[in-house]
């Protein structure tokens, strides 16, 4: 039977992936920062699943791999990456131990180093998809476990598998989320709701991602009808029509990547329509404050 190399790597995979479900079960923070997106589903989907398994992998997990060339692109090429996408206080000092970890392995060559390196590299590939403010309570963390998980993953296959069998697990994993995520956004559930008092009316459905039927906004003072749209568009349209450009960036859409449809009546023409919409949402648990205080 052949002997597998780092097996640790795997149980601490499976450790991180049990601890990270269990938190999601206990979580009521469904959406952070790596998914408080305002691009398309698609745009993303292609990111995720085509590019992100090739450029993560040579990045993150090409000084596992056995040939040299790789391993001077990653130690070369990460530390640029890691900027470019972020300067997260916490990233930048898991980055600096990281290279401070290589450094010291070079001149001692020690296990223990080899097995911090590891550690440390599956670390930073979590947290960089993320912000601090992201984490509002502590089992909000369960995306970063899940990260961990699949970056100790990748690690081991490469070790033991090469970097090429690498990219094609991390692609396999990105489609199977992906995937997932496309059959949720276009099978929701299509219940009307209504709310009114005496200052507006709001009618909303969810509409499936890929959906024939017309799209679009049609808007008058007293009157808003939108079709197929974000709730996040529907917000950055009505707060660029009344001029409410502070608003703009202050809340997400707690379900990411889904569509709406609106049908929204102004009842007292004094008033706008954005506080009241943000207001209703807010409520229904469909809208958040971007940054909250973290609570554990």
């Amino acid at each position: 039977m052949q002997k597998y190399k780092k097996v640790w790597v795997l149980y601490m995979a499976g450790f991180s992936l049990a601890l990270a479900i269990v938190f999601l079960c206990f979580s009521d923070s469904a959406v952070l920062s790596g998914q408080q997106v305002d691009k398309p589903f698609f745009q993303i989907a292609f990111l995720a699943v085509i590019l992100a398994p090739i450029i993560e992998e040579l990045m993150f997990r090409g000084y596992f791999g056995s040939q040299k060339y790789l391993k001077w692109v990653s130690i070369i090429l990460l530390p640029i990456f890691v900027i470019l996408i972020s300067t997260n206080f916490a990233v930048l000092v898991i980055l600096v131990s990281l290279y401070l970890l290589l450094l010291f392995n070079f001149k001692f060559k020690k296990l223990f180093l080899e097995n911090l390196i590891i550690v440390f590299s599956a670390s930073l590939f979590s947290i960089l998809h993320f912000q601090t403010e992201d984490f509002n309570q502590l089992f909000s963390l369960y995306p970063i476990m899940f990260l961990f998980a699949l970056g100790l993953l990748v690690i081991w296959i490469t070790i033991n598998f090469g970097l090429v069998k690498a990219i094609i697990f991390h692609f396999l994993w990105n489609l199977a989320i992906m995937s997932a995520v496309f059959f949720a956004l276009q099978n929701p559930d299509i219940k009307a709701h209504k709310f009114e008092n005496e200052t507006i009316v709001i009618q909303w459905e969810r509409s499936p991602l890929v959906n024939t039927n017309s799209k679009g906004i049609s808007y008058s003072k007293e009157k808003l009808i939108a079709n197929g749209i974000t709730l996040n568009n529907l917000l950055s349209f009505v707060n660029q029509v009344e001029l409410n450009k502070d608003l703009n960036n202050e809340y997400y859409q707690t379900e990411v990547f889904m569509k709406y449809n609106f049908k929204i009546y102004l009842k007292d023409s004094t008033k706008t329509l954005s506080k009241p919409i943000t207001e209703y949402f807010k409520n229904q648990k469909l809208l958040e404050y971007k940054y909250q205080m973290i609570e554990f």
